[in-house]
């Protein structure tokens, strides 16, 4: 759904990052705003204090969208649903949670936490902008809290068109889900008005630019196009997610891996394990029993020349929750951990004993196979970068 991602800060725990086109929409936003909306709103002023305004405006939209998603994810986490990231993009922003909800209830709750914040917001800036205005002070401030206040009014209505994966989408998935006890069939459902409704944004914006205002057209299309990629974006993951269920972690595990001795020097497994096979993570054992494991982004924060002096025990990780799966677990819980924790393979164990492991490639093979065999084709293609994101 997203492009390149570059990450911004952390917030409140949340991993704030944003969509590579996120900067060139924030700089579009301030240029209209210091040479167009501003300008028509107060009239007369210095070109250097309408940019000054425009910045502002901006950097006030993008922390409301902010606060939107940080909402969402509040509320998820409230829930014991993890939020992966907060990433802003084009258009907006999106909380990436690692699984779907328990039930139609917690799905509604955090579907309804972003537009309330918006709507809160909403009020406190216009009433702040009117009540700039009636103890004098200088008209620029007042009109960027009274733009504020109308731009969180649009996105909180704006998210509430029911259409998946915006909040209202969510809010039909969970009046669906509720009334026939099936997400599957609820997201389906509510990912094809999503995209109903993406195709009439485009078509809105044809007619836009068809009657000469080309460029709200053009906003319109690309809107409208985003979220009917998104949408079915959605669903593919579903779809992901309920193949995935019924395959369990040991028909697809490697059984044989490659496993490090701790005492191995790092040049040794350099030269012998990651060019040889290429993974960025191995097992540490001795004999089956599980010590932990290493990763090659490890070994390259090590000097070179101490690379022959070294071993793996000096850079071993713990064998924690965040890098085990049981073999009895299903691929879905794999795909899961492995997008928690950010990584693209798990060590398959049982009660310390190393039993294999798995990995994102393992994962996207099965799918192809099964996607073939079963008739469809949709997910045959996946690629595993897909599956990270």
């Amino acid at each position: 759904m997203f492009g390149r991602r570059f990450p911004l800060f952390r917030l409140f725990g949340f991993q704030i990052r944003a969509d590579a086109g996120w900067i060139i929409i924030a700089l579009f936003v301030a240029w209209s705003l210091a040479i167009g909306a501003f300008p028509a709103l107060i009239p007369g002023l210095h070109a250097g204090v309408y940019w000054l305004m425009g910045v502002v405006g901006t950097l006030g939209l993008f922390g409301s969208i902010l606060l939107h998603e940080v909402s969402h994810a509040a509320v998820a986490r409230q829930y014991g649903l993890e939020t992966r990231f907060i990433t802003l993009w084009l258009f907006g922003g999106v909380a990436e949670t690692v699984a779907e909800p328990a039930n139609p209830s917690v799905e509604l709750r955090v579907a309804i936490a972003g537009p309330v914040c918006s709507m809160v917001l909403a009020v406190l800036a216009l009433v702040g902008g009117v009540g700039l205005d009636l103890v004098g002070a200088p008209m620029a401030l007042s009109a960027i809290f009274v733009y504020l206040g109308w731009m969180n009014l649009v996105i909180a209505v704006f998210n509430l068109l029911p259409g998946f994966p915006l909040d209202g989408g969510r809010v039909l998935r969970a009046i669906l889900w509720q009334v026939n006890g099936n997400l599957y069939a609820a997201t389906r459902t509510a990912s094809r008005v999503g995209q109903g409704l993406g195709l009439l944004l485009m078509a809105a914006g044809v007619f836009f630019g068809i009657a000469g205002n080309l460029l709200s057209g053009l906003w319109w299309i690309l809107i409208g196009s985003f979220l009917r990629r998104a949408a079915a974006s959605s669903m593919q993951q579903l779809d992901i997610q309920r193949v995935l269920e019924g395959v369990p972690v040991h028909r697809i595990m490697d059984r044989a891996p490659m496993v490090v001795a701790p005492a191995t020097t790092l040049e040794h497994f350099v030269q012998d394990y990651a060019y040889a096979r290429g993974r960025m993570r191995y097992p540490v054992a001795v004999a089956d029993q599980l010590v932990g494991y290493v990763d090659v982004a490890d070994v390259r924060q090590i000097p070179r020349d101490e690379w022959t002096g070294r071993t793996v025990q000096s850079v071993v990780h713990a064998a924690d929750a965040n890098a085990l799966i049981d073999p009895d677990a299903n691929g879905a819980e794999a795909l899961r951990r492995m997008q928690a924790a950010d990584t693209t393979s798990l060590l398959v164990a049982n009660d310390g004993r190393l039993e294999g492991v798995v990995t994102l490639d393992d994962l996207v093979r099965i799918l192809g196979v099964k996607s073939t065999l079963e008739g469809g084709t949709r997910l045959a293609a996946l690629r595993a970068s897909e599956l990270r994101r």
